[in-house]
């Protein structure tokens, strides 16, 4: 975990261990890319530095969705957002990795996707759902983060739509 320029351990909550301080000239942003940690600030000036000389070889996974798995009584004028904390290859993520069935109908429903702030993913469909009709929404393994790494498996959760 990172606090500004220091990179904690914290695989015993309890026990922090400082790891290191990691210096930049205007260090005001930091991004974790797999094993580097990119410092930059407003001035142009970016530093990369090795955090592990393990490569990264975790996928991303889904952290939070709304609406929650099994939830009825939505609106049809309702978004679908995911929450992964990846930094995502966006070229992996389109209507073949991510995407909305009518469970009633078995068709698709068509909609787009945007990426906001990171690490959500909202599907808007293009039209309002049906009343009464049960959603199914999956994300597949061919979402990969920047590193290639794909989802462990597909995520699959369901809502219904209400009055």
């Amino acid at each position: 975990m990172f606090v500004g320029n220091d990179q904690y351990d914290l695989t015993d909550v309890a026990n922090p261990v400082h790891v290191h301080q990691y210096e930049a000239a205007d260090d005001e942003y930091h991004m974790v890319l797999g094993n580097m940690l990119i410092t930059f600030g407003n001035v142009g000036d970016a530093t990369v530095h090795s955090i592990d000389a393990n490569p990264d070889t975790t996928g991303p996974a889904v952290a939070y969705h709304l609406p929650h798995d099994g939830e009825t009584g939505l609106s049809p004028t309702s978004r679908i957002g995911v929450v992964i904390h990846e930094y995502l290859d966006y070229t992996t993520v389109n209507d073949a990795t991510y995407f909305v069935r009518n469970t009633n109908t078995g068709n698709l429903v068509p909609g787009y996707i945007v990426s906001s702030d990171k690490d959500v993913l909202t599907f808007t469909p293009d039209e309002e759902l049906a009343i009464g009709s049960t959603y199914e929404v999956t994300l597949t393994t061919g979402i990969k983060d920047v590193a290639g790494n794909p989802m462990a498996s597909d995520y699959i959760f369901t809502f219904t739509v209400g009055e």
